[in-house]
């Protein structure tokens, strides 16, 4: 322990002075948290070939250069592929306050992303699988307006961006379903979320760190008829570093039963679902870092467990349930 300590506290020195002096306190706990992370996956800090935090785009449009996280390009030696998913790596904007600091305003994985120069400036990112409307590989434009960025999605990803996993369709994928109001309330509450400033708040999560926790950025839920019985199931997912390590993502999965809403999957991990499927349900793939495999979640007819093994099943999934 004392050995691992010690070569901690030299990452995070030797990884410092790579930081700029004016740099916001939220730019450098993330760095910091990243380099533990490097450290305790048993790699070492490299020096990188770009910074993985920059901070020449003004993004809201108030005439002060904002910054952008790039996970991807934050080197950590022997472990290349640490802080990227089959989703890709994780791109945060955060937007400076004038007053020394940054607050996040938008975090999400990414194969790829462009900035568009201008006030405001535009970011462009190449995303895959449920952030895409009609799954596969998409661009989104996102634009600030207000108070907050909204995302467009373009007609088509570029010809060289990454293609979607072949062997999965989608976390969300589904008949789509639409929840009112009081469901979706009552749905957070089930999976132990609170209510912090009108937003759910992740029971098991402050994102990066508490002062600039946002959960209106990290928070991503959609309903969906998975096993086709007419009642919605709601996946919840929530990202940040910060709380999941180098996974960077949790999911939940609710469904809903006769008597309210029920957990039937929380993991940390990006969630995927199969073509194939047990007792009506999609199976589902959880997992990350890297590009897999995945571990193999199924439905034994009273909830999903882990099946112990990895990827989407190739062949019919056979008619015997898992057992837990």
């Amino acid at each position: 322990m004392l050995r691992r300590a010690m070569i901690l506290a030299l990452a995070l020195l030797a990884w410092a002075p790579t930081l700029a002096k004016s740099m916001p306190g939220a730019i450098v706990l993330r760095g910091q948290m990243m380099a533990r992370t490097c450290v305790q996956n048993g790699g070492r800090v490299g020096p990188g070939e770009r910074p993985f935090a920059v901070n020449d785009a003004d993004f809201n449009g108030d005439g002060r250069a904002d910054w952008l996280i790039d996970a991807a390009a934050f080197q950590c030696l022997g472990k290349p592929s640490l802080f990227s998913s089959a989703n890709g790596s994780i791109v945060e904007v955060l937007l400076d306050d004038g007053r020394g600091g940054a607050r996040s305003a938008f975090l999400a994985a990414a194969l790829t992303y462009q900035v568009a120069r201008g006030s405001p400036a535009t970011l462009t990112v190449t995303q895959q699988g449920a952030k895409c409307a009609g799954g596969g590989t998409c661009q989104k434009s996102l634009t600030w307006s207000r108070d907050r960025f909204v995302e467009t999605q373009l007609a088509q990803a570029p010809a060289n961006a990454a293609p979607a996993p072949a062997q999965a369709s989608g976390a969300f994928a589904g008949a789509p379903f639409t929840v009112t109001p009081a469901e979706k309330i009552a749905a957070f509450k089930a999976a132990g979320f609170k209510q912090v400033g009108g937003k759910w708040a992740a029971p098991d999560c402050n994102v990066w760190a508490p002062e600039n926790y946002s959960p209106s950025a990290s928070v991503f839920q959609e309903a969906a008829d998975l096993n086709k019985d007419g009642r919605p199931e709601f996946w919840i997912r929530n990202t940040g570093t910060g709380c999941y390590g180098n996974t960077g993502e949790a999911v939940w999965l609710m469904g809903k039963t006769a008597t309210g809403w029920v957990t039937m999957i929380q993991q940390v991990g990006v969630a995927d679902a199969c073509e194939s499927r047990h007792n009506g349900w999609p199976d589902v793939l959880i997992g990350g870092p890297g590009m897999g495999p995945f571990s193999l979640y199924a439905f034994n007819g009273a909830k999903y467990v882990d099946r112990q093994a990895y990827g989407c099943p190739k062949a019919r999934a056979p008619a015997t349930p898992p057992r837990s």
